[in-house]
């Protein structure tokens, strides 16, 4: 393993405060020098780099070894006849939008304005002096992954591949072998069980070297298991390479069996629209989240917060994770695979902000990445620009991943409109052509009652109409930490939190103390102190949140998946639409989406200025029947006022009206806020699920005068 690097950088204020607020371009330099033992006969040598952001260009001894882009992809280079006992390595590193690199908003690692920016392993020693401020947007720049030397025999295995289906349960294995011998030699695949106790599978092959080296072979796996989120089975697939009793190689990755498919034009399917997504075969729904911040936690060794992480996703019922505007690196990936969890992994690029010439750089930022995830079942598709409909490069973008994986799909610009009122005109800014549009899906980026219709939550919930199903791959709104969060857990320069009374906000928001929506979540009243401030914008992300995922959820013909923004802080205060705080303490929003999740949930819908309560349940499993029940109850201050139940017959993948409430007689004029409790029981009155919300009734009766100043 190299030891550690000398660093200098020639820009010495690329760290400040202030230069940290933009996006910078820079040429670094490291070198080090290193001892390595010497080869045996016949054997070769290979420099490793497991990650390097942006442009790598390295140097072995003198003599240039080649260069590189994009930081979440390994690379090496074969250095046998450079390699001395006594070598200098040195690589120049090329970062930012003057070189061609596509900034965003979200690097690798969370950018946060820091007296000292940089990560390392130590998380002590990591981002020193955390000033307040709401600039992250950077790009990352460095070698963020380990870098050694691999000796290998004369033969290599190089560009492993293998994928199976559950329809046919043939793993095709594929590979390319790098030797100059005309040889014969023993191959080995194997199938291995990963993270459960079953059958494996094996096959021996005799190969014969040729001009291309390239070999394609097949595996059959009668009985294996499919990875699903429910039940993420994972295989490792390994293959062996024998000069006659002698093993001279070895390969492995692993892997599931599962496919991902989108019904398109091209490929249409009774009963579904364009756009619907199908995993091993049958409708899913994506009920997601944007995430960022798991590479600093693996950087950082805290590989217990990543896990509790992803169970508190998991816990509210959230199947499918947002990498947003970044790549996850391979240990974040896989422990997702392990636990079932979909996601989409993403360049996220800003590119126009920064030049458009930065924009042709993301083809081979396409096929990097689709190769990068071939293995990952939980990746079921990447993503490559944010917000920019005016990119003009998306075909050759698409053409690009779908020649490393003809089974992708892409998400070209997540976000290709943004904004609110307007309806989705699928196909309109893209113009692909059908075998190009047949794997892209369509995704909008909205925040209404947070940019948009601010102060009218009686108009947050929509219906969606779409002729062909997109995602919503952003929408959310703010809400402050807990105050134990504050106190216990904000950086120590920030000096002590003031007491829960003390009439101030504190940490990086976007909140006023007299914002309108500080009212709506104070049910009317304007709070006065910090302890009420955050209950009132808690509640205020809560009910936002609930409204708008209720109108995803009740679009299923319309609406292929959601991601929520965002849901977790890797760092203090860093970005407060997170309905996880930074020390893992839920915010009020948290629970909201985990009731609003519920994959057949019975759902509340107050209908814009009209005193009544319709009652919903939806669907998202190919469960149907009759004779399911929905039991509702409504109380305010711990009194009730009034119960009843509806039968209603419920509809594969879709939602349908249960009954509804009127309000008039039940719900006293000046009652502020109400309790409304909802159970849906099956056909055998076995509990199914529940929910139970407050709701600020008053402003869906009176509109701007429930919370008008």
């Amino acid at each position: 393993s190299v030891p550690e690097w000398q660093y200098r950088s020639p820009f010495q204020d690329s760290s400040s405060v202030e230069a940290s607020r933009e996006p910078g371009s820079r040429i670094l330099w490291y070198r080090t020098n290193f001892q390595a033992r010497e080869r045996s006969d016949g054997k070769r040598v290979f420099l490793v780099f497991e990650g390097v952001d942006w442009k790598a260009e390295v140097f072995l001894n003198g003599h240039y070894l080649g260069s590189h882009t994009e930081y979440f992809q390994p690379f090496q280079f074969e250095v046998t006849d450079l390699l001395k006992r006594s070598n200098q390595l040195a690589v120049r590193i090329s970062d930012g939008p003057v070189f061609g690199e596509q900034a965003a908003y979200w690097a690798p690692y969370p950018v946060v304005v820091a007296e000292d920016q940089r990560y390392v392993k130590d998380r002590s020693r990591s981002l020193k002096g955390i000033q307040k401020g709401d600039r992250h947007l950077g790009n990352g720049y460095g070698i963020h992954g380990p870098v050694y030397l691999e000796y290998t025999g004369d033969a290599v295995i190089s560009g492993l591949k293998t994928r199976a289906e559950p329809a046919n349960l043939k793993a095709e294995v594929s590979f390319h072998l790098n030797t100059q011998k005309i040889a014969a030699y023993r191959c080995e695949i194997a199938w291995l069980p990963e993270n459960f106790k079953g059958q494996a599978y094996q096959k021996q092959f005799n190969l014969e070297t040729n001009r291309e080296n390239h070999y394609q072979l097949e595996l059959s796996l009668p009985g294996a298991r499919p990875w699903s989120p429910d039940s993420p089975f994972l295989y490792r697939c390994r293959v062996k390479l024998y000069d006659g009793s002698e093993l001279i190689d070895a390969q492995e990755v692993v892997t599931g069996i599962r496919s991902f498919e989108m019904v398109s034009e091209k490929s249409p399917r009774p009963g579904l629209k364009p756009g619907a997504f199908l995993l091993n075969g049958r409708p899913i729904f994506l009920r997601g989240a944007n995430l960022q911040g798991m590479n600093a936690l693996s950087l950082w060794e805290e590989k217990d917060k990543m896990l509790d992480i992803l169970l508190l996703l998991k816990a509210a019922h959230f199947n499918f994770i947002r990498s947003c505007q970044h790549v996850q690196n391979r240990e974040a990936r896989a422990l997702q695979d392990r636990l079932g969890l979909l996601s989409m992994q993403e360049k996220g690029s800003r590119f126009p902000d920064f030049g458009a010439h930065t924009e042709p750089f993301l083809i081979d930022a396409a096929a990097k990445l689709a190769e990068e995830t071939y293995h990952n079942p939980g990746v079921v598709m990447i993503g490559l620009g944010n917000e920019r409909p005016e990119a003009v490069h998306v075909a050759e973008w698409v053409k690009a991943a779908l020649s490393v994986d003809g089974q992708r799909i892409i998400n070209p610009v997540s976000g290709i409109q943004h904004g609110c009122g307007y309806l989705m005109k699928p196909g309109a800014l893209y113009r692909l052509k059908p075998e190009l549009y047949s794997r892209v899906i369509e995704d909008v980026h909205e925040y209404p009652g947070w940019y948009c219709d601010i102060h009218e939550p009686w108009k947050w919930q929509k219906h969606i109409a779409t002729s062909r199903l997109v995602l919503k791959g952003e929408y959310g709104s703010e809400a402050l930490d807990s105050y134990p969060t504050m106190s216990e857990h904000y950086p120590k320069a920030w000096g002590p939190a003031p007491a829960p009374g003390t009439d101030t906000l504190l940490g990086q928001v976007q909140w006023k103390k007299d914002d309108l929506r500080m009212r709506i979540g104070f049910d009317g009243r304007q709070p006065r102190n910090l302890g009420e401030y955050i209950l009132a914008s808690q509640r205020f992300q809560a009910y936002q949140l609930d409204e708008v995922t209720k109108g995803y959820r009740l679009s299923p013909q319309h609406v292929a998946g959601y991601m929520q923004f965002h849901f977790i802080d890797i760092l203090p205060a860093n970005w407060p639409k997170s309905i996880v705080s930074h020390d893992l303490r839920p915010k009020e929003g948290y629970y909201a989406m985990a009731q609003v999740n519920q994959p057949l949930a019975p759902l509340p819908v107050f209908s814009n200025l009209k005193d009544e309560m319709e009652i919903w349940i939806a669907n998202d499993l190919l469960l149907e029947g009759m004779n399911y029940t929905v039991h509702w109850k409504i109380s305010a201050d711990n009194r009730k006022l009034g119960e009843g139940k509806f039968t209603a017959e419920i509809q594969a993948l879709d939602a349908r009206l249960a009954g509804i409430v009127p309000l008039s007689q039940a719900v006293p004029e000046e009652t502020a806020a109400i309790n409304v409790y909802l159970a849906l029981h099956g056909p055998e009155g076995e509990l199914i699920s529940t929910y139970e919300r407050p709701v600020f009734i008053k402003a869906w009766r009176k509109g701007r005068e429930a919370f008008q100043k």
